[in-house]
């Protein structure tokens, strides 16, 4: 159900000054995140791939999405947006709303931040306890079989301390395209990658992580 507008500003993962302010109809009765294929392309947003879509009238359409990074009012975060043809309202859904911590006021007829919950357990204090060994940070660890290399990179688009480069030269793994790499002297644990890679090909693993990757035991036990 469209509300009301909103100025967002979009801006590309991979370079934030890249950015141009639109105005979206908030609409909860949609989870996408819809924005002109235009201004996508205009700010170097390369498509991540292609999703179905069913329309009111009940066609099916395929459009072009990609990650981009939005912000409202303060609050921001990553999501995923539909390249908007002409036809296509421009449109801020449920999910875009959800990734920025923020809820529909219907009756301000405004956008406000979402109460958010933690789980927790009152408990009596413990008995001092030794302190166990400390155990490294687990870092990422990308499957070169199944990485998608160049036409993909949503990983590197996302790492905030640039630790994930292609590999197009190993003759091992590499196919045409290439394979993603993560630099684990570098990698901070943040599990970003992780959480946004389509193809569910990043796990975190205790490190160091040879070339072959993980033992299964040691990455279900860091997962």
């Amino acid at each position: 159900m469209g509300i009301f507008k909103v100025p967002v500003r979009i801006s590309n993962p991979k370079d934030d000054s890249r950015a141009s302010v639109v105005e979206l109809l908030v609409d909860t009765g949609a989870k996408s995140c819809v924005v002109s294929a235009a201004v996508l392309e205009r700010l170097g947003i390369a498509p991540a791939g292609e999703r179905e879509f069913t329309v009111a009238d009940g066609r099916r359409i395929t459009r072009r999405v990609a990650w981009v990074f939005i912000a409202v009012d303060g609050h921001s975060g990553y999501t995923q947006a539909v390249f908007g043809e002409p036809e296509d309202g421009a449109l801020l859904g449920a999910v875009a709303l959800e990734e920025m911590g923020l809820e529909v006021d219907l009756r301000g007829a405004r956008l406000k931040p979402a109460p958010e919950y933690l789980m927790s357990e009152v408990q009596a204090p413990a008995p001092p306890r030794p302190a166990p060994a400390k155990k490294p940070k687990p870092v990422a660890w990308i499957d070169p079989h199944g990485c998608s290399g160049e036409p993909c990179q949503v990983c590197i688009a996302f790492c905030p301390v640039d630790c994930i480069r292609l590999v197009t030269d190993d003759p091992e793994f590499a196919g045409p395209t290439g394979y993603c790499v993560v630099e684990q002297e570098k990698c901070i644990g943040c599990n970003l990658c992780a959480m946004y890679c389509p193809w569910d090909d990043i796990v975190m693993v205790q490190p160091p992580v040879t070339a072959g990757g993980p033992a299964p035991a040691a990455a279900r036990a860091a997962g």
